[in-house]
């Protein structure tokens, strides 16, 4: 279910439908706070909708979740 609620939200978001992909990411950090995938989407959406300074925490979390995975790092910074 988290693995198909990250796919349709991805998809939405490369879509253009950032609404619905901030729904899908929302729902699995809703369960899952420090899920890593989630946060990091969540933190490249705010990112694409001109909302900079409120994806750094959930870019964070992501680092925070798994410290090994380089796009979380290129993302960060």
């Amino acid at each position: 279910m988290i693995h198909q609620a990250l796919t349709k939200g991805v998809n939405m978001h490369v879509a253009g439908e950032f609404e619905l992909a901030r729904e899908l990411y929302g729902s699995v950090i809703k369960l899952y706070p420090y899920h890593a995938d989630a946060n990091h989407n969540m933190g490249l959406l705010k990112v694409d909708t001109g909302e900079a300074l409120d994806a750094l925490p959930y870019l964070q979390t992501a680092l925070q979740a798994d410290i090994s995975i380089a796009q979380f790092w290129i993302s960060y910074v």
